[in-house]
């Protein structure tokens, strides 16, 4: 899924190679396919205005794994927050292009 979550990476095969070491000692295939489907029945829209707390929020544009309108509903429903949107395609912060910039909004938050 490297085309959908770091596309930018996704035919390094050094990275690849990395990824899938990564992804095998992270959890058993058993557990990654529980997680996933927990993660994608959490729903908290219903607590977003009840965050009192300082809330960065940022998004790719063009992200291929989660679709950019769900961080805007995000920061349309948070009291408060900042949201901070980067050009690109890449689902994860850590990887990619404008991964110092997302890290220097981290810091400067």
């Amino acid at each position: 899924m490297l085309d959908v979550r770091i596309p930018s990476l996704a035919n390094d095969v050094a990275f690849r190679e990395w990824w899938s070491t990564y992804l095998r000692m992270g959890v058993s295939p058993g557990a990654g396919m529980k997680l996933s489907r927990m993660n994608w029945e959490i729903d908290i829209r219903h607590i977003l205005p009840s965050i009192s707390v300082s809330t960065l929020i940022m998004h790719r544009t063009d992200d291929r794994s989660m679709d950019v309108r769900h961080g805007r509903y995000l920061a349309e429903h948070i009291p408060g927050d900042r949201y901070v949107e980067f050009p690109g395609n890449d689902h994860l912060a850590f990887f990619g292009p404008y991964r110092d910039a997302i890290l220097a909004e981290i810091l400067s938050s």
